[in-house]
């Protein structure tokens, strides 16, 4: 009886043999999986690449194809022929409005904007009386009132006579709040609350005559008849000066920027004897002599706003040099 073992048909295999062939056969299976997973990207690309090749190629070949059949001449043609179905359109959308205006009773319907009638502001009397309100018959011109914000300041600086009637709710100007007068624009300052300067007159002179190079007057000394003011080199008058000093002085009208000059005033029709200061303009108005009108403050807020009127300076030469005492 021999001692060998017994061999069997099965070939016995240790432990680190069987780890070394499952990595094997592991890394095998994840190389062709990559290999699969990359024939399969190239594959999706390329599809992708004949499929755009093909859109673009169609595209140009229809392209081709309009172009061929149809040339500039027929473009023409095709318009002119659409051209009466469209005149047609337009007259029956004209019958259909015109019926409409006809039963409603409103043919300004049909009107161009450009002749329509605009309702401005009502055409301004220069002679303000206190308690004056545009307007003042029911559905006539548009009117307006002195808003709750300005009201206090418009009392207090007798506001019909510097700055005239409400041409205008209040509005934003240069990120401000303001309401336009005839005389001025009054804006609200809310830097300056708790002062007297929360409330004031606009640079409406300023403003009117931007562009204008008035001519500085020469130094001289103030006497009762003309003034000089050295802030803006300009002389005022006795009679402007008083009316100047009279109601409100730097406050309402600022500094003078322009000695007196003559200008046709629209108001009027008429030259008149002028000043122009910083926040208005003083006129000269002989006829009203002897009145509280003789001076009289021109309507700077309603040229400005409304856009009506320009500077008409008949003669802005240098001022006559004054004597100095």
């Amino acid at each position: 009886m021999s001692n060998n073992p017994e061999r069997t048909g099965t070939t016995e295999i240790s432990e680190p043999d069987v780890n070394e062939v499952r990595r094997a056969v592991s890394e095998e299976a994840t190389r062709i999986d990559q290999a699969a997973v990359a024939a399969g990207v190239a594959e999706g690309k390329a599809e992708l690449q004949e499929r755009e090749v093909a859109e673009a190629a169609k595209i140009q070949r229809d392209v081709e194809r309009e172009i061929i059949r149809k040339t500039p001449a027929e473009l023409r043609h095709e318009a002119v022929e659409r051209s009466p179905g469209q005149i047609l359109l337009l007259l029956l959308i004209f019958l259909i409005a015109y019926l409409i205006a006809a039963a409603t009773g409103r043919a300004d319907i049909l009107g161009f904007p450009s002749s329509r009638a605009v309702i401005n502001a009502p055409p301004i009397d220069s002679n303000l009386q206190p308690g004056d309100v545009v307007g003042g018959q029911p559905g006539g011109p548009q009117t307006y009132e002195v808003a709750v914000a300005f009201r206090p300041y418009y009392d207090q600086h007798n506001g019909p006579l510097l700055f005239g009637r409400p041409l205008s709710n209040v509005v934003v100007v240069n990120g401000r709040e303001v309401q336009w007068f005839e005389r001025a624009r009054l804006e609200h300052w809310p830097e300056n609350v708790n002062t007297q300067y929360e409330y004031q007159p606009a640079l409406v002179g300023v403003e009117f005559t931007q562009g204008i190079p008035f001519p500085n007057q020469s130094f001289f000394v103030s006497n009762p008849e003309l003034v000089y003011s050295p802030i803006t080199n300009h002389g005022v008058s006795q009679r402007f000066y008083e009316f100047w000093r009279s109601n409100g002085g730097l406050d309402m009208f600022g500094w003078p920027i322009s000695d007196e000059l003559q200008e046709l005033l629209g108001s009027t029709g008429q030259v008149h004897t002028v000043q122009y200061f910083e926040r208005g303009r003083l006129e000269f108005h002989p006829e009203n002599a002897g009145t509280n009108s003789e001076i009289m403050i021109g309507l700077l807020g309603r040229a400005l706003y409304l856009e009506d009127s320009q500077p008409n300076i008949i003669s802005a030469a240098r001022p006559t040099p004054v004597p100095v005492p």
